[in-house]
């Protein structure tokens, strides 16, 4: 009787565990969509520009550091992506764009280029 005691866990204790697992899950696949929603959103936004201005775009990831927005003391805040794009004729350009992460930016980005 003593080893079964020690094997019993209440039904309450796995049905808070159970929960937790649960909204844990559900969160993080919530996080994970949000973030992958919103740099989609950005590369959409990047093309279209590139489009506008008579190029295409080549590449697009998320950037480590400012780029040229030194002047940013909390970068935290924002989030910077790192593109380039390409005219009609090949010549190569390097551009960053600054994002205000919260909420209710409205998703205005700010597009710096950038000598190769």
């Amino acid at each position: 009787m003593g080893q079964l005691s020690l094997l019993y866990i209440p039904w309450t204790k796995i049905a808070f565990l159970v929960l937790f697992i649960a909204v844990g899950s559900h969160f993080a696949i919530y996080i994970i969509h949000d973030i992958v929603t919103f740099r989609k959103e950005v590369k959409s936004i990047i093309t279209q520009w590139a489009k506008d201005q008579g190029w295409r775009l080549l590449k697009f990831r998320q950037g480590f550091g400012t780029g040229p927005f030194k002047e940013y003391r909390n970068p935290r805040r924002y989030v910077f992506f790192r593109f380039t794009v390409a005219d009609d004729e090949g010549r190569k350009r390097l551009g960053w764009v600054k994002i205000d992460r919260t909420q209710y930016s409205g998703l205005e980005p700010e597009i710096r280029l950038v000598e190769n």
